[in-house]
């Protein structure tokens, strides 16, 4: 999988949903640095389990970061174990 451009999605969830970095970051369960990283284009997601956990909590469509729908459950199925 390449590495997607991430940061124009979270910025744009954010923005329609009215959140900071921080509470993105609470939802996500990771440090507001990482968001901010994410979105500045410093840091790159490549790992399809947190893609995958950023589709399910985000409730987006799978398909704009690349993934399926299937992909999606089987991932955050095991995530959650």
């Amino acid at each position: 999988m390449s590495p997607l451009d991430l940061g124009p999605v979270l910025v744009t969830y954010r923005r329609k949903h009215q959140l900071n970095q921080a509470a993105l970051a609470q939802l996500l369960n990771v440090d507001q640095t990482y968001i901010s990283k994410i979105e500045n284009g410093k840091r790159r997601v490549t790992d399809a389990t947190m893609l995958a956990l950023i589709v399910h909590r985000l409730d987006l469509p799978p398909q704009r970061l690349g993934l399926t729908k299937r992909a999606v459950a089987a991932l955050t199925t095991q995530a959650t174990r």
